[in-house]
């Protein structure tokens, strides 16, 4: 299965990012042929597949805030 087909999954989700030079968490925006673009925070930040090592779908501190079902019955907790 290609890359694109198996990271098409997680856009609009929090995920975690294992790559050869660290960790990273965030949320995936978009997918492209050889690179995933995660929100995180106020910034964009584009990584290659050749660093990617794992991508895993994460509840962080985002998913918790947001999408608290109680308060904010409402709002979409897939959108920034």
């Amino acid at each position: 299965m290609a890359f694109r087909d198996q990271m098409k999954k997680f856009i609009g989700r929090f995920v975690r990012v294992n790559t050869v030079d660290g960790t990273l968490f965030g949320r995936m925006i978009d997918v492209k042929s050889t690179t995933i673009i995660l929100r995180i925070d106020d910034r964009r930040i584009v990584i290659r597949n050749s660093k990617i090592v794992a991508v895993t779908e994460h509840e962080g501190r985002d998913h918790d805030r947001d999408c608290d079902k109680d308060r904010d019955r409402d709002r979409d907790c897939d959108i920034i």
